[in-house]
């Protein structure tokens, strides 16, 4: 008895043959190499199985109706490269030519050099600018939605929920002194710390990250100002103040808290009290602000000179790295200098590498 035919692709033509038949096919006419740009898959319906989904009559995986011809091809062996057609040694496109070598080439450098002088094409490098217009729009449109979904706030989202050490230590207080503090109440993008909704007075514990950048304090002024005209009144303890006060004094803060939620008139009186160290604090941040803004004018001033003094040929490449020793910090940095402070003459350069 025979045993089962097994089949054996022909190297020739690429057909699955019988082995016992494979010599006498290799000396048939029908033996003939395929030119797989002539070899046609239509896709068959019963390979359907729902809407625009195919499956494989041969591996049984699933493909879109434009994909499913191509993948066909593939699991039989039809391709190019699976039938070894392609000619070895063969240079993949434009490799290793440039513009001093290859005309069309030259041609593109030249278009793209043209379109960036006009306008007409924007460096990526320099980023994306947008008009104020634009900004206006994106940020009236970012407050709607925050205001109409509170729970994608990025303060709430990027910040633990639980509470920090101030907030406990003054749950605890008001806890043991039955002031009546609630804690936490959202009002379209902020949070409160503590409120009275009976009262309108609204106690925000502040860190020291609320005083370190002016972004901070102009938002908290933002935040007051807002929360103003709907009619609360903001009282501020500014954490590490209270923190340098005695026993005697943190309870006198205590009870004038409790004085202020029978007597909202009180309220004055207490944020003197929370204030009376808070001038001179902001006057120190406002000198330490000041130096450091003289400090990096002068940096400014210092990195041009040395970058325009320097002998580094702009016109060929590698220019960054000699800057980058030079000043001696990172590319990053170079780049980002060059972009805010020498936009012109950075873009200069970037011209002169594509000439």
């Amino acid at each position: 008895m025979r045993p089962p035919d097994q089949k054996v692709k022909c190297e020739k033509c690429g057909r699955l043959i019988s082995e016992f038949y494979i010599k006498r096919h290799l000396n048939h006419k029908k033996c003939i190499p395929i030119d797989p740009n002539k070899i046609v898959i239509k896709r068959d319906e019963s390979w359907k199985i729902g809407d625009n989904q195919y499956k494989c009559p041969d591996c049984g995986s699933i493909h879109c109706g434009s994909g499913i011809c191509m993948h066909v091809r593939m699991c039989r062996g039809l391709t190019k490269s699976s039938l070894g057609i392609w000619a070895k040694g063969k240079v993949s496109w434009k490799k290793g030519l440039t513009k001093e070598t290859d005309e069309s080439i030259r041609r593109g450098a030249e278009t793209l050099q043209n379109n960036i002088k006009i306008g007409k094409t924007h460096p990526s490098f320099l980023g994306r600018k947008l008009t104020e217009d634009h900004k206006k729009k994106i940020s009236v449109s970012r407050k709607k939605y925050l205001n109409e979904h509170s729970d994608q706030i990025p303060y709430l989202l990027n910040h633990s929920s639980k509470e920090s050490y101030p907030e406990k230590y003054f749950i605890e207080i008001f806890e043991k002194e039955n002031i009546p503090l609630k804690y936490h109440l959202q009002i379209g993008i902020y949070q409160l710390d503590f409120y009275n909704e009976i009262k309108g007075i609204c106690l925000e514990i502040d860190g020291e990250q609320h005083f370190l950048k002016e972004k901070d304090i102009e938002r908290d002024i933002k935040r007051t100002v807002y929360l103003e005209s709907l009619g609360w009144k903001i009282i501020r303890i500014r954490w590490s103040e209270y923190q340098k006060k005695s026993t005697e004094e943190k309870h006198e803060v205590i009870q004038s808290l409790k004085k202020l939620l029978k007597d909202s008139k009180e309220i004055e009186n207490f944020q003197e009290l929370m204030k009376s160290k808070y001038k001179k604090n902001k006057e120190l941040h406002e000198e330490k602000m000041n130096l450091e803004k003289l400090q990096n004018m002068q940096n400014i001033a210092l990195w041009k000179n040395l970058i325009l003094k320097s002998n580094v040929d702009f016109q060929k490449f590698g220019w960054l790295e000699k800057i980058r020793i030079l000043l001696n910090t990172s590319h990053t940095r170079v780049s980002r200098y060059m972009k805010e402070y020498m936009c012109d003459f950075y873009s200069q350069c970037y011209h002169k590498n594509l000439s």
